[in-house]
């Protein structure tokens, strides 16, 4: 990692310094930690966080995020479980997928279990967030045996068979196209904070230091290609033979599942997650109010509070 990477004191907001005291990076400043690069079979390297010890845990972040929207709940989940958050597939530094291959929320998924493989975990839990959550359950239909529990937040893939609902549609439209705007101009300040108010409840919610790192992390030689690729995959994705999944094959998933849903998601509504749970046979919703996308972030103590009581009992 290049050292204004990984040195806090160098992560100052646009406009103004960042006190040390502040630093997102605090939040696991008291756990012990490593913050490393591993090599996986697919020749990805990919950059991960590890903590605590226990059973495993995976955090997969949305799309065009990195590991640290989960800084506020790796030291909380690490007193209990071996943590493990990771750049996805083409996020964050973690490197790209072949100009051959297609990228979509299965290649994501494959990746993820390579990762697994190079740290030696056969099965785990894993908490997924918006692309994070998708690629979780794509997981949990195709390859139960390597997930233990299964925690979706804020997204999901509901059944091939399930009618497209016009006010989801118009909504994710509006997002897609957001972002289009800022994958052409990803140095904007202004388009990229438009962007990452989605994932809150108004542009005060931004934290500066995400901000600064997204836009590092979205100009790097690379990205822009690679997420249009993307962005086109996710739209036809819950209809493409490679990514979709049946209503048969969500009703036979035996996982325990949490749905982490909030009252003010803006791309996808409650009764999605309603409708998800009442395909699965092992499933529970909450619901979050003072948060959007990322009540991961937003409402971190509810949240590693809510998570950890679920996959303790």
């Amino acid at each position: 990692m290049s050292a204004d990477l990984n040195d806090n004191q160098s992560m100052s907001s646009p406009g103004s310094p960042l006190p040390l005291s502040q630093s997102l990076w605090q939040s696991v400043a008291s756990v012990s930690h490593q913050l490393r690069y591993i090599e996986t079979s697919t020749g990805a390297r990919t950059r991960i966080i590890e903590a605590g010890a226990g059973p495993s845990l995976l955090l997969l972040h949305g799309t065009g995020g990195h590991l640290e929207v989960f800084l506020r709940n790796v030291g909380s989940f690490a007193d209990d479980f071996h943590v493990v958050a990771m750049d996805l597939l083409g996020h964050g530094l973690t490197d790209f997928p072949d100009d051959e291959q297609p990228f979509d929320w299965r290649t994501v998924g494959e990746h993820v279990l390579a990762t697994m493989d190079a740290l030696g975990i056969d099965s785990a839990a894993i908490v997924g967030e918006a692309l994070g959550a998708q690629v979780a359950q794509w997981l949990a239909v195709n390859h139960p045996a390597r997930v233990d529990s299964l925690v979706l937040c804020c997204a999901c893939i509901l059944p091939e068979e399930d009618a497209d609902d016009p006010s989801l549609m118009h909504s994710q439209a509006a997002f897609q196209e957001l972002t289009a705007r800022v994958l052409k101009d990803p140095g904007s300040v202004e388009l990229m904070r438009e962007r990452m108010s989605w994932l809150h409840l108004g542009r005060e919610q931004v934290d500066e230091e995400m901000l600064e790192l997204r836009m590092r992390f979205w100009t790097r030689k690379g990205f822009t290609d690679a997420h249009k690729r993307l962005l086109g995959s996710l739209r036809t994705a819950r209809h493409d033979s490679r990514t979709s999944v049946s209503q048969t094959e969500l009703q036979q998933i035996r996982i325990r599942t949490l749905i982490v849903w909030t009252e003010q998601n803006p791309l996808f509504s409650l009764d999605s997650a309603l409708r998800l749970a009442e395909y699965l046979p092992n499933a529970q919703c909450e619901v979050f109010l003072e948060s959007a996308m990322w009540p991961q972030f937003d409402e971190a103590a509810k949240f590693n509070a809510l998570v950890k009581s679920w996959l303790r009992a």
